[in-house]
């Protein structure tokens, strides 16, 4: 499925039986608001989309990696954000949690307990801020029930800084904060019942 715009892109989905998508939203560096769209729990191609106006720009060519992100071409940061079953990319970090995840589903868990994807599922958006240092980035996650959590990233030498770097760090920092809650919630959720 290669598509160049939104309609053609959700018309290409729809076509191959799938209706249902999952939309992220962040606010980045600038004021641009770029938007994500993927297809919910299933395998296949983001488009990554930035508001220009009153209009969407297409901002990546769709290409999604087995680790789980999608990456701009030409672009080795990932982020995080996507899935899909294209060659691994080599600087991938979100792999270590895929690879992880694997061998736990190798060893059939039985109990209740938490993966990658419900944690995603429970982040409706982020934002990142750099602060006036220019050292530090900060990215900010918007759970579903309106709770946010925080991470950041900083460089000892403004020189260092790379804005694509610090909103990964940054956001897995964040994402890490989601995963304790969300593993407090579990346990909550099993004490209550028994």
């Amino acid at each position: 499925m290669k598509s160049t715009n939104l309609a053609a892109y959700l018309a290409a989905a729809l076509n191959l039986g799938i209706s249902s998508h999952t939309v992220r939203a962040s606010a980045r560096p600038g004021g641009d608001i770029h938007f994500l769209i993927h297809p919910t729990d299933r395998d296949g191609e983001t488009l990554d989309f930035a508001v220009r106006g009153n209009g969407l720009q297409l901002l990546t060519a769709p290409r999604a990696h087995v680790c789980g992100v999608t990456c701009r071409p030409g672009d080795t940061n990932c982020n995080g954000y996507c899935i899909g079953k294209a060659e691994k990319p080599a600087s991938c970090g979100a792999n270590d949690e895929a690879e992880l995840e694997q061998q736990i589903q190798a060893t059939k868990p039985t109990a209740p307990r938490l993966k990658p994807a419900d944690i995603d599922a429970v982040i409706m958006s982020e934002s990142f801020t750099v602060l006036p240092s220019g050292r530090v980035t900060v990215c900010e996650l918007t759970l579903r029930n309106g709770f946010t959590v925080r991470g950041e990233s900083a460089v000892v030498c403004i020189e260092n800084f790379n804005a694509q770097i610090g909103e990964r760090v940054a956001r897995e920092n964040a994402r890490k904060k989601g995963w304790e809650l969300e593993g407090y919630l579990l346990r909550e959720r099993m004490y209550g019942a028994g």
